[in-house]
This record gives structure tokens, C-alpha cells and sequence, in this order.
């Protein structure tokens, strides 16, 4: 069983020329954190310089440059997504050549950001904006794994808070996935810790069924004031997904013709429990798990995936943080599909 805790996202705006120099050091100082060498530390810097000037010229008001470290099995990577709410593009691909420009400049900036990248995708819309998603590794191409899911996410802390009070990880075992979202109750220190402690027990007893494992974690954080939490176990082979959920958590399962939301129970792990439920849903090939924190507002439940169902899931996260963020609440918002 391979677990992945979720890294918070670290968010710079880029709104004028002097945001490219602080998007650099902020990719340098965070490559350095994660041990990167010199050349992925110089090609993150060459990334976040790409992207954040981008932004600045073709995106209107700017946009923002979200940065978080990434697991690519036993090497370190580092994930950098640009968000904006532009004008769009009328053709990513067209835009990707080098020498294209909308503006005054040689072009060539999204070519130059997808050779530097291990792993490039963007997703545009005309007059809704864009979003660039560049990983890069410590090795250029990291050993692959076959994976039967693949899941990703936005998490980012209130806007003037050094901690998140949310949290989110997720274990792998052969067809099975189980994911858990937690979100602290408040904002800073006492929520992080709540979360942080939720994701610790995850880490020691993800193998428990949803139920009992939120029934552990309320047992474990006792001491804090509380979260609301959720875990999602998709089964492949059996296509069926086992939600367990306490508080206002949102899960929702969206296919080409269907969407369902997932129930979770009133209540407060730490504080006041009441009974945990576990309910099955059923998990087609096509399917796409969606799970956020209340950092997003409602209209996010019922948006249509279906032009991000095949991007990245941290792509697609990123387009849902852009367009329904709360302004002043910590965000969380993962996704999961099947992998190719």
C-alpha cells in the first residue's frame, strides 16, 4: 500500500512585471526545499519566469502561480500550475508553436515551458481563461508505475494564513483507492493540527473501512477543536465506490449522463460524532470523483467536468479552485478518474 499525503499549495499573484522575479525565487527556494539539484532547480525557475510573464501579458488582471511538491514514486517532483481568468485561447495547440504571439514578444513561451517540463497540459476556454500545468522531476523521466487511478489536487491555505487547516491524502493498493479530505474546524494552528492529526492516523490505518476509520480519527483528535471529514474507497474491479462522510465535506461522482452526490452524516469528529454511515455508489469506467472542502461554493457541486474530466486531475482541481474559491477560507478540492 503506497500512501501520498497532499502538500499545501504555496499561491503568489502575478499581476505587473515585478510578481516574474518573486514567481522565480519562490521556484528556486521551493525546488531547493525538496532537495531538487541545480538542473530541475533552473529549469523550475525557467518555468515559473515563463509562466508569471504569461500571465502579466495576456491575461488581463494576472492571474496567480500555485507551487506544491509532488510524489513521482521514490523522486521528488515539484508541481507548478498558472491560473487566470483571461480571455482564453482560441487554439492551445496553435499558441504552442514557437513564434506565435498575441503580443509584442518573439513567442514561443508555452513551447519553451512544455520542452523544460516532464509532464506539460493546459486547459482554456474563451472568455473564462487558462490554466498551465507543469511537474517536473529530479530525473528527467522517473521510472513509470502502473496505476489503476489517477488523482490530484488544489490545496491552499486562507489568504494571510501560514498553515492550512485542510488536508488531504490518498492510498494506493492494486484496483483499490481510498481518499480522505479533512478540514480543521476555524483557521490557522488548532485547525492544521486537527488535519494534520487526521492525516497522520490515515497514514497508519488507511486499510480500515471509511466508517471506523472516521470513527479512529475522532477518537485521535479529541484534544482540538474538530473536523469535518470525509473517505472515499473506489473498488475498480468490483466498480463501486464505499463513501463514509461527517460534516460538510462535498463528494459528488460525475459520469457523461449522470451525477451523484454523496451523503455524508451531521456532526463533528473530535466533538460530537453521532452514528457514521457508509453508502455504496456504483463506479463506471468514465467516472469522476470529485471531493472539496466548504472553500468552494456551491455552483462548483454541479459544474460540467466533462472538458476537464481528461485533463490532469490537479488541472482540473486548479480550473475549480479559479472559479469558485471563497475568498477568505482555506481550499481543498481533489479529484479522481480511472488512469488510461
Amino acid at each position: 500500500m503506497e500512501v501520498i499525503v497532499a502538500e499545501t499549495h504555496q499561491e503568489l499573484s502575478v499581476t505587473d512585471e515585478s510578481h516574474v522575479g518573486a514567481a522565480r525565487r519562490a521556484a528556486r527556494h521551493k525546488a531547493q526545499a525538496l532537495g531538487l539539484g541545480s538542473e530541475t532547480t533552473a529549469r523550475a525557475e525557467l518555468v515559473a519566469s515563463e509562466l508569471a510573464t504569461n500571465l502579466v501579458k495576456h491575461a488581463g488582471q494576472g492571474g496567480a502561480v500555485l507551487m506544491a511538491g509532488v510524489a513521482g514514486g521514490k523522486e521528488p517532483g515539484l508541481e507548478i500550475i498558472a491560473i487566470d481568468g483571461g480571455p482564453g485561447m482560441r487554439s492551445a495547440e496553435t499558441a504552442m508553436q514557437d513564434g506565435f504571439s498575441t503580443s509584442a514578444s518573439l513567442g514561443g513561451g508555452l513551447g519553451a515551458i512544455k520542452r523544460l517540463s516532464d509532464q506539460f497540459a493546459i486547459h482554456t476556454r474563451q472568455g473564462r481563461g487558462t490554466a498551465v500545468l507543469s511537474r517536473l522531476w529530479e530525473r528527467r523521466r522517473p521510472a513509470s508505475r502502473r496505476l489503476s487511478f489517477a488523482v490530484g489536487g488544489v490545496m491552499v491555505a486562507r489568504p494571510g494564513e501560514t498553515v492550512c487547516g485542510d488536508g488531504w491524502a490518498a492510498a494506493y493498493g492494486g484496483d483499490r483507492l481510498t481518499v480522505l479530505v479533512v478540514d480543521g474546524l476555524g483557521h490557522s494552528a488548532p485547525a492544521h493540527q486537527a488535519a494534520k492529526t487526521a492525516l497522520e492516523l490515515f497514514r497508519e490505518h488507511c486499510l480500515l473501512p471509511p466508517a471506523e476509520l472516521i470513527r479512529a480519527v475522532h477518537e485521535r483528535i479529541a484534544h482540538t477543536p474538530g473536523a469535518v471529514m470525509a473517505v472515499a474507497r473506489i473498488d475498480r474491479a468490483q466498480g463501486t465506490v464505499t463513501y463514509s462522510g461527517v460534516g460538510n465535506i462535498a463528494g459528488r461522482i460525475v459520469c457523461r449522463q449522470t451525477s451523484v452526490g454523496c451523503v455524508s452524516t451531521g456532526g463533528l469528529a473530535g466533538y460530537r460524532l453521532g452514528r457514521v454511515r457508509e453508502f455504496t455508489y456504483p463506479w463506471a469506467d468514465d467516472a469522476v470523483l470529485l471531493m472539496m472542502s466548504d472553500g468552494l461554493v456551491t455552483e462548483s457541486h454541479s459544474t460540467d467536468l466533462e472538458d476537464l474530466s481528461s485533463c490532469p486531475p490537479s488541472l482540473a482541481a486548479a480550473v475549480l479552485y479559479r472559479d469558485f474559491r471563497r475568498p477568505r477560507d482555506d481550499v481543498t478540492v481533489v479529484l479522481v478518474r480511472n488512469a488510461e
